[in-house]
């Protein structure tokens, strides 16, 4: 018997790692090198949004309350961070691994090597700040769930599918 609720978590992990091969495979289309500190982009944004929506909860509680308009204040207090962080992150590998070495002998490899390099001291930065627990975003989606022939849906689960789906669908018909 398939169980329906491994299926679902399957297919938002999927939606997530999905979203970050999109931005690997436009890196390398477009420059023909391969970022290894793109994983560390994406962390550095994540723990961007944590930091930033753990500081905005108590004012945006404060001032909004817990319905609907703060949780929406939430969701954009969540992605303008982390869309914040991840272009500032992106800028400094940039600066640091591909524009000292452009147009030197072996550019790809050496660019390979740097931003591994880069990967590297970034999520040991973050395990030294952070630690080695995760921390959980705010569910700007909400708490609830769905239940589809036995299987559980989260709201965030189905949020995130949706999210990357739409994200990934916009990218095509750009890329188009």
């Amino acid at each position: 018997m398939i169980d329906l609720g491994l299926i679902v978590y399957a297919l938002n992990l999927s939606a997530i790692y999905a979203l970050m091969a999109v931005g690997i495979s436009i890196l390398w289309s477009s420059v023909g090198i391969i970022n290894m500190a793109h994983g560390a982009t994406f962390a550095a944004a994540g723990y961007a949004a944590w930091v930033a929506t753990g500081a905005a909860k108590p004012l945006l509680a404060g001032l909004l309350g817990s319905g609907a308009l703060g949780s929406a204040a939430m969701a954009t207090v969540l992605v303008t961070s982390a869309l914040a962080a991840g272009a500032i992150c992106g800028a400094i590998i940039y600066l640091i691994a591909f524009l000292p070495i452009h147009d030197k002998p072996n550019y790809p490899v050496r660019a390979l090597i740097i931003t591994l390099g880069l990967n590297i001291m970034t999520v040991q930065a973050l395990l030294f700040f952070f630690g080695p627990r995760n921390q959980g975003l705010p569910k700007i989606f909400g708490f609830g769930r769905w239940d589809l022939w036995g299987a559980r849906i989260r709201y965030d689960q189905a949020g995130t599918s949706i999210g990357a789906a739409s994200i990934m669908a916009a990218t095509l018909a750009w890329l188009r």
